[in-house]
């Protein structure tokens, strides 16, 4: 049987199998609620600003935004996305210079340009919500086409950066006009646009037309249902309540169950590379100290972190 699928990242993603037929053929099936992808997710943002909200809803933000540079989700390489190019510039490395990909316009039909990129940069480091952005000095539109974004010390990871929450760039029109309303009035360059936001309720996208790849997208919408509770979310991907649910932590599921079901496809982190992390505040006791930082990392028994791994 065919499967209709949506890579989410998580620890367990759980899909409903699509009705359809056996064979090899080109064409995939189509989610069982029709046209609109229900996905059962168990986290809100606080805003639908990229740069403003810490919460871990990046398949939310994907849907409504494209970053600067992609990260191919099979071979984790750097592609096109907003920029068809980019490289360091100068020996001491410290100008990135981004090439633009012309044509793009953002949901509001702005045009996506140097200048727009700029807004959305200045916008990320201004909020200072996250802290990658803080080798940057100052970003300069070049010209319509071209951003130089200058450092104040080498970023060798800025590539990277840019491909996730600080490369996706909102539309500076927007912006203006809704000013601090602007999360809850998102407009980016993505494949789908917003349409309503029921707070604790769920979350409703709609095909963008006007999407610079052309082809895509081929759901004509997303609809974002919020079930907090892990059982819940697990209920509602088995009751066909919802096409897709994750990420679900499988401590709190019954696993073995619900790989069980040959009506769902159940695909943990690992099958795609996905990543789950610690991180230290490093602005906050005891780990402003970096002598506390150096000391936890000598404590990590790396020998049997690889063989779990492994």
């Amino acid at each position: 049987m065919r499967r209709w699928c949506l890579a989410l990242t998580g620890v367990v993603a759980l899909l409903t199998a699509a009705c359809g037929g056996g064979g090899s053929g080109s064409s995939s099936g189509s989610p069982p609620h029709g046209n609109v992808l229900q996905v059962g997710a168990p986290r809100e943002p606080t805003s639908l600003d990229p740069a403003a909200s810490i919460a871990y809803t990046n398949d939310q933000y994907f849907a409504l935004y494209d970053t600067l540079i992609n990260t191919n989700p099979k071979t984790h390489q750097l592609e096109p996305g907003l920029a068809t190019s980019w490289s360091f510039q100068g020996a001491d490395r410290l100008t990135f210079r981004l090439n633009l990909r012309p044509g793009v316009k953002f949901q509001d039909g702005t045009v996506l340009d140097a200048n727009a990129v700029k807004t959305s940069l200045d916008h990320y480091r201004q909020l200072h919500i996250f802290t990658d952005l803080d080798a940057v000095g100052s970003v300069q539109a070049v010209s319509s086409s071209v951003v130089d974004i200058h450092l104040a010390s080498p970023y060798s990871p800025l590539p990277y950066v840019l491909s996730y929450r600080a490369g996706m760039i909102v539309s500076p029109t927007a912006m203006q006009k809704y000013g601090k309303d602007f999360g809850t009035h998102p407009v980016g360059a993505g494949p789908f646009m917003f349409k309503s936001w029921q707070s604790g309720s769920e979350l409703d996208l709609v095909k963008f037309p006007g999407y610079w790849k052309r082809g895509q997208p081929k759901l004509n919408g997303i609809t974002f249902k919020y079930i907090t509770n892990p059982s819940s979310l697990a209920s509602a991907i088995q009751g066909k309540q919802v096409d897709v649910a994750g990420p679900v932590i499988y401590e709190t599921t019954n696993l073995p169950a619900l790989r069980a079901n040959s009506d769902l496809n159940v695909i943990l982190a690992t099958d795609f590379g996905g990543i789950a992390q610690i991180q230290m505040n490093a602005t906050k006791e005891p780990f402003n100290n970096p002598l506390v930082r150096r000391a936890v990392n000598l404590s990590l028994n790396r020998g049997d972190i690889r063989k779990a791994a492994v």
